[in-house]
């Protein structure tokens, strides 16, 4: 019995990965011109300022799959490599931000999974369209809600070792300069824990923030002064 389970589990895999391997081929043949990108089992795209990422999990052992969406604002990175001393970055593809070590984490917006028998190209097509549909759909019923809130409210990014991070950073980039700094004050301080601290000379990253915020309210009261100084001329 044992002979025959590892045999059926070695022809399971088999055609798993040969499943996987043809749909991934088909899915690059269809989303040419279409604005995503395609690396290793992910789709990347940017639209209206955020950034999208589909995970494609190729089902074991059926031939079906399954999509996770996933998303945040494109200035969140930028921030984050601004703040941590990295801007060179932003040359990096997009793909980047999902795969690259030094970023801060997407949301779940939406998932599905396809069991349907049908051919591998069919089943690419299938899924850009839904992937499309699912991203229209997030950008009309989210346009005024703030990526912060859902980052509050989503389990998987309270779990996330890159909570803190993400939070504070996108409190930074809707200018809740007040938040953020009591946040990164606290992480700072080691009054409350983040899975991930970011270390830049000897300093976390939540030092960086709060010296940041600093200079950037620091700014408008200097242009400030010196607008007063050229009035009393």
């Amino acid at each position: 019995m044992k002979d025959n389970k590892l045999t059926f589990d070695k022809d399971a895999i088999k055609i798993k990965q040969h499943f996987e391997i043809k749909l991934l081929a088909d899915i690059k043949k269809v989303i040419k011109g279409s604005g995503w990108r395609k690396k290793i089992a992910t789709l990347t795209k940017e639209f209206e300022n955020n950034f999208y990422c589909l995970h494609i999990d190729a089902k074991y052992p059926q031939k079906g799959v399954k999509l996770t969406l996933k998303t945040k604002p494109m200035a969140l990175d930028e921030l984050f490599w601004e703040i941590s001393g990295m801007p060179e970055n932003k040359l990096e593809p997009l793909s980047f931000r999902t795969w690259g070590w030094f970023t801060c984490s997407s949301i779940k917006i939406d998932q599905i999974s396809f069991d349907d028998e049908v051919s591998t190209l069919k089943l690419a097509k299938k899924i850009l369209l839904w992937s499309n549909n699912a991203i229209e759909k997030h950008h009309k019923t989210s346009f005024n809600k703030k990526f912060s809130t859902l980052v509050k409210k989503d389990l998987e990014q309270i779990n996330n070792s890159q909570h803190a991070i993400t939070l504070i950073t996108s409190l930074i980039v809707e200018k809740s300069y007040k938040e953020a700094m009591y946040l990164a004050k606290q992480y700072d301080s080691g009054k409350l824990q983040s899975g991930l601290t970011f270390i830049l000379n000897d300093k976390s990253y939540f030092f960086h923030v709060i010296k940041w915020i600093n200079k950037k309210e620091k700014l408008p009261n200097f242009i400030s002064k010196i607008i007063r100084k050229i009035k009393e001329i």
